[in-house]
């Protein structure tokens, strides 16, 4: 009777073991998840047009998003970026708004160091944009948003 009550006791030990590996995530969260929903939170203006976020990989430097349900008109986009040392944000229309700007053509450009938050003025036509980011290679990530003009971030304390 001793043994089967220690067989009960291994059998239920070992099948606990068991449910409780097979119910223990294999994958972690990639390492950007964090950051991305810190940086979205911090991006999001309530009046905003949306926005987008992505990882570089050592293959892949470029990345490009279509946003075209964005309101024609004056907007600022903040983009920030991490694990690379400068990316590069370029902004183009996707048609004409009645100006001289021919489909595709570049509304606004710049470089951000990694680690700041880089706040780019754009006139954006009607049928939308292609904002596209590349970095000079290596991993890490990028996130932009296409908020109000003049709206700003609240300050935000994530660690002290």
């Amino acid at each position: 009777m001793p043994n089967q009550r220690m067989m009960l006791t291994w059998l239920v030990l070992g099948a606990s073991a068991a449910l409780m590996v097979g119910c223990t995530p294999s994958d972690p969260l990639p390492p950007n998840s964090a950051w991305h929903d810190r940086m979205g939170g911090l991006l999001s203006d309530p009046q905003g047009q949306g926005g987008a976020s992505g990882d570089f990989i050592a293959e892949s430097r470029n990345a490009s998003v279509t946003l075209a349900s964005v309101t024609a008109g004056s907007h600022d986009v903040l983009a920030v970026c991490t694990g690379v040392e400068v990316m590069r944000l370029t902004v183009s229309g996707l048609g004409q708004s009645g100006n001289d700007r021919s489909p595709g053509g570049t509304l606004a450009s710049a470089d951000i160091a990694c680690g700041a938050t880089l706040k780019l003025p754009v006139t954006i036509p009607a049928g939308g944009v292609i904002l596209t980011v590349r970095s000079a290679g290596g991993a890490g990530g990028w996130q932009f948003a296409i908020v109000s003009p003049g709206w700003s971030p609240t300050p935000t304390i994530f660690a002290r």
